[in-house]
């Protein structure tokens, strides 16, 4: 088969998490009829566990992400406000670091640089804090968005549990396969590995508006995130290699605690639910074409906790490789 794929030549995508999704949109806007294979609904994905926050967390290489995080922000920015059903909106999140005169590596990524907190909006015994107003994703609404989307330009998904290359090769001649963790198995890629998240949703405990806000500097991510529809989710976790899927009571206490210990008054807030997932963790997000002896292979995953911040610029790449570039 040539380099390039033909313009509107079939394209079956493995995967319907954030990144699957994306790519496959992407590709049916371009032209191409697709058919996104995947064992579990999109809502079922770790996709939908994720804060949805935009944050370049624990992805490289530094260039391509700052790069496609970039493109992830505007993309969002167009949605926020404008497409409701898309479950996106901007907010002024509080950023702690060690020197609030120094820009958070986040700034670098962003279309406009943060600012210093004032002491109101600086969480209790911080001394240091930035300001820098980003996109938030409600994931389980923005993933059936983006499944719409994909429909409405011709696309399908199918519900297939695909364990081989060659399976996802009988769909269609051009392949790009977004797998997440499943990476290691498809693609046979070793260096691909668990990274556990953990989140908890709380009622919200007052009428008292929450700030959001997100805490890197210790062993643990912790992050406040207070939803329109009267609930917070807090986190978090980043567990390297550990694949277990039920929170323990003790993580649940550990994220709660650190959160009240920012934002006190999440103090006595009712725990609705906690959930844990596996990011695909790499050490290089890898987005490349392949080749195969059954056609044109494109790969994109390895994301860790950044695939709602990289997925829309990725899912560019991957057009641009499908297309010979």
């Amino acid at each position: 088969m040539s380099q390039e794929a033909a313009a509107g030549e079939p394209v079956a995508v493995v995967g319907a998490g954030v990144v699957g999704l994306n790519a496959a949109l992407a590709l049916a806007t371009a032209g191409h009829p697709v058919v996104v294979l995947a064992a579990d609904e999109a809502a079922r994905t770790v996709s939908a566990v994720a804060g949805g926050l935009w944050s370049p967390f624990r992805a490289g290489p530094a260039a391509a992400v700052a790069r496609w995080a970039r493109v992830g922000y505007d993309a969002y920015a167009c949605l926020a406000d404008a497409v409701p059903a898309a479950g996106v909106r901007l907010l002024d999140v509080v950023l702690v670091v060690e020197d609030d005169a120094r820009p958070h590596p986040w700034e670098a990524c962003a279309p406009r640089a943060g600012r210093p907190a004032t002491p109101a909006e600086r969480p209790p015994g911080v001394s240091a804090s930035r300001v820098l107003r980003v996109p938030s994703v409600d994931t389980t609404r923005h993933l059936a968005w983006l499944q719409e989307r994909l429909i409405e330009a011709g696309g399908r998904v199918e519900r297939r549990r695909v364990r081989t290359l060659e399976e996802a090769f009988d769909a269609a001649d051009v392949v790009v396969a977004c797998p997440g963790l499943a990476a290691r198995e498809l693609l046979d890629d070793p260096t691909v590995f668990p990274l556990r998240g953990v989140v908890v949703e709380v009622a919200h405990p007052g009428t008292a508006a929450l700030p959001a806000l997100l805490d890197e500097r210790g062993t643990q991510p912790t992050y406040v995130l207070p939803r329109p529809d009267g609930t917070v989710l807090l986190g978090g976790r980043a567990d390297p290699g550990d694949e277990r899927l039920d929170p323990t009571p003790e993580e649940v206490t550990d994220i709660v605690e650190r959160c009240v210990a920012l934002v006190p008054a999440l103090q006595g807030a009712r725990v609705l639910y906690a959930r844990a997932g596996l990011r695909p963790g790499r050490p290089d997000v890898r987005v490349q074409s392949l080749a195969h002896p059954r056609g044109r292979l494109v790969v994109d995953y390895g994301h860790g906790g950044s695939g709602w911040t990289l997925a829309a610029g990725c899912a560019a790449d991957v057009v641009a490789l499908v297309h010979g570039a």
